[in-house]
């Protein structure tokens, strides 16, 4: 039979590894999503000698990639993540890579309202804590913990 105080113990373990994963998770949505608004952003709004940059469909489709895994994998604990998805998700809805390089304007739009969704993303990102993975040791688990 399993002591009171041992299941209390390895709960309270398997509970705390569990939210660290969460925050770990969140993490990687954080910075996945600001890398990909960020570089689609620089593609619509930089220019090479005086031409809109080229950029190939995969800027699009990798940022689609990202919302049906975010749908898949999300678990609900982010709400200021759920709502920047939800934002990005808006800005670029049924936009083809073909209309964004038919269109200056259109390119303009997107990326004025993507700047201001990379603008509250920053933000959002300075605020969370940091994380730092200790590495285990031979023999001994390791552990996360706030800096």
């Amino acid at each position: 039979m399993l002591s009171p105080g041992l299941y209390r113990r390895e709960a309270e373990r398997i509970r705390s590894r569990f939210e660290e994963a969460v925050v770990l998770a969140e993490d990687a949505f954080f910075s996945e999503l600001a890398k990909l608004i960020e570089h689609l952003n620089e593609r619509l709004s930089g220019s090479d000698d005086g031409k809109p940059k080229v950029f190939r469909d995969t800027v699009v489709t990798n940022l689609l990639e990202f919302f049906d895994r975010f749908k898949r994998l999300n678990i609900g604990s982010s709400a200021e993540l759920e709502q920047m998805v939800a934002n990005v998700q808006q800005i670029v809805g049924g936009i083809t890579p073909n209309a964004l390089r038919g269109s200056v304007a259109l390119r303009n739009s997107i990326s004025s309202e993507l700047t201001k969704v990379q603008a509250s993303l920053d933000g959002l990102m300075v605020d969370r804590p940091r994380r730092n993975l200790i590495r285990p040791r031979a023999g001994v688990g390791g552990t996360l913990r706030d800096q």
